[in-house]
C-alpha cells in the first residue's frame, strides 16, 4: 500500500526517467508480498496459535509429560528454520533489482538489435546479457532450495517428535499407566501439531523478514 501511494504521489518527471514496466514490476511484487504479510500477521499466526494451545491442552489432559515434549520441540523447530527463513527473507529483498536487470538487459538488446548489429558490438552485449541471466538463475536456484529446505524441514523433524511421544506412550503402557491405545493417540497428537507450530514458525519468520 506504501509502494502504491509513493509511485501515484511521484512527478511526471519520474515517469519520465524510468520505464513503464518497471512501476508495474514493482506494484505486482510489492503488492502480494505486503497482502501475505497481513494475512499471516492478522489471520494465520493467531488462528494457529488457537490450534496449537488446545492441541497442547488436549496433550496436557492425557499425558503431562507429551504435552512438555510439544513445548520443548517448538524452539528446536525454530531454530532449524531460523536461518534458511532469514536467508529466504533476504533474497525476497533483492530478486526484484536483480530481475529488473536480466529484463532491461533483455529489451535493452531487442530495441537496439540494428545499431548494435551495425557497431558490431553483438559480443559485448551478449556478454552483458549473460551475466545477467546467470546471475538471475543463480539467485533463482538459491530461493527454490531454500523454499524446498523450508518446506521439507517441519516434516523430518515431525518423525523425531512422533518418535519421542510413541516412546513415552510406550513406556507408559509398559508401566502399566496407560492402555495400547496412547501411543497411537501420540503419533495422532505429534501429526496434529506439527501444522499449526509450522504454520507459526514460517509465517513469523515471514513477518519478521
Amino acid at each position: 500500500a506504501a509502494c502504491a501511494r509513493e509511485i501515484l504521489a511521484a512527478s511526471q518527471r519520474a515517469f519520465a526517467r524510468h520505464e513503464k514496466g518497471h512501476f508495474v514490476n514493482v506494484l505486482m511484487n510489492s503488492t502480494d508480498t505486503y497482502g501475505t504479510l497481513y494475512a499471516c500477521a492478522n489471520v494465520r499466526i493467531p488462528g494457529a496459535a488457537l490450534a496449537l494451545l488446545g492441541i497442547v491442552a488436549i496433550a496436557a489432559l492425557i499425558d503431562p509429560l507429551m504435552a512438555a515434549l510439544v513445548v520443548g520441540y517448538a524452539p528446536v523447530l525454530w531454530l532449524a528454520l531460523r536461518l534458511p527463513s532469514r536467508a529466504l527473507a533476504e533474497l525476497q529483498r533483492d530478486v526484484l533489482p536483480v530481475q529488473d536487470a536480466w529484463l532491461g538487459e533483455s529489451k535493452r538488446i531487442a530495441e537496439n538489435k540494428r545499431p548494435i548489429n551495425a557497431a558490431g558490438a553483438e559480443g559485448h552485449f551478449s556478454a552483458r546479457y549473460r551475466e545477467r541471466s546467470e546471475a538471475f538463475l543463480r539467485m533463482m536456484t538459491r530461493y527454490r532450495f531454500l523454499e524446498q529446505l523450508i518446506s521439507s524441514l517441519p516434516a523430518l523433524l515431525s518423525c523425531a517428535l512422533a518418535a519421542a511421544m510413541m516412546g513415552v506412550a510406550a513406556w507408559r503402557c509398559l508401566a502399566g499407566g496407560a492402555g495400547v491405545g496412547q501411543v497411537l493417540v501420540a503419533y495422532s497428537l505429534a501429526q496434529l501439531v506439527q501444522a499449526p507450530l509450522t504454520a507459526i514458525v514460517q509465517r513469523a519468520a515471514q513477518v519478521r523478514g
